[in-house]
């Protein structure tokens, strides 16, 4: 598969029609068509039902167009770092989970662009499990992680303090006036808990049970998507780090005894950081030191 292939088939994913994809791309219909054709012959699978208008995509269609858009973004990414790097331009990308430490992030990127500003950094947010695995396959340049991986394959740098982590509630929940919360305050209450291995199993030795014994209806990627839960089930508990702020009508309280999460900034260790990645490596540096 080429680039250019791949760049083609976005296009009538995007539009609907290979006629309109094909002015778009400054191509010959046939020539579009015959490209797609290709690709298809190439990958022994069909990948557009043309029987349909707008133009549908078939299952392998959607999955190859889901691995594109990662391709073109990884590519772009790579291109745009490489021919711009001796002039301290580029883009850096970062995974962000909620975390506490997101202010410490912000103002290395706001330092770093003082200095170097054709510097664009772009954040994504997501769940700890997706954003491990796009650092894995190079589509992140680093992460900021919680209960960062002890692993051969990373180089980090521990970020000062720990996320705190507590529960979320509604105002008029009856635990919400309680200053923190105990296992036994929480027992019986239906429990939102994150869906991270290992998170869960610090959230089982508070408990001192197992979750399956727990009501927990849900399990979440996200803690930031969770947010409106407590909002329309006022006896919910969602258990969640510090957050850095929250609708007037939920509240966050600490656990009692505290649990706590350590952070890291973690990158793939055979990834040599470009100079850019290393100009915001150090401002982060500077920023911890002076903590």
């Amino acid at each position: 598969m080429e680039i250019r292939t791949l760049t083609s088939f976005i296009e009538i994913v995007h539009t609907g029609t290979i006629s309109q994809a094909a002015k778009n791309l400054q191509l010959s219909q046939p020539a579009l068509t015959k490209q797609l054709q290709q690709l298809e012959g190439e990958l022994h699978t069909q990948l557009i039902d043309r029987s349909h208008s707008p133009l549908t995509l078939t299952p392998a269609g959607n999955y190859l167009a889901k691995q594109a858009e990662k391709i073109l973004s990884l590519t772009h990414h790579t291109v745009t770092n490489l021919t711009t790097n001796k002039t301290m331009a580029g883009t850096i990308t970062i995974g962000v989970p909620s975390t506490q430490n997101l202010v410490l992030l912000l103002t290395a990127i706001q330092n770093t662009q003082t200095h170097y500003p054709d510097i664009h950094f772009t954040l994504v947010n997501g769940s700890a499990d997706d954003l491990r695995y796009q650092l894995n396959e190079g589509a992140l340049d680093f992460l900021f992680a919680l209960n960062p991986p002890r692993n051969v394959r990373y180089d980090q740098i521990s970020l000062p303090g720990s996320d705190e982590w507590g529960v979320i509630l509604h105002v008029s929940h009856p635990l919400a006036n309680q200053l923190a919360l105990s296992p036994t305050d929480v027992k019986d209450a239906p429990l939102a808990i994150p869906a991270q291995s290992d998170l869960q199993d610090q959230l089982s030795l508070w408990l001192n049970q197992p979750l399956e014994f727990c009501n927990t209806p849900i399990t979440y990627h996200n803690q930031q998507d969770l947010i409106p839960y407590p909002q329309i089930n006022h006896r919910a508990i969602l258990f969640a780090v510090k957050p850095l702020s929250l609708p007037a009508d939920l509240v966050w309280r600490p656990l009692m005894p505290a649990v706590t999460t350590p952070t890291a900034l973690v990158w793939r260790k055979h990834d040599l950081p470009q100079p850019i990645q290393q100009a915001f490596l150090a401002t982060l540096t500077d920023l911890i030191n002076q903590n």
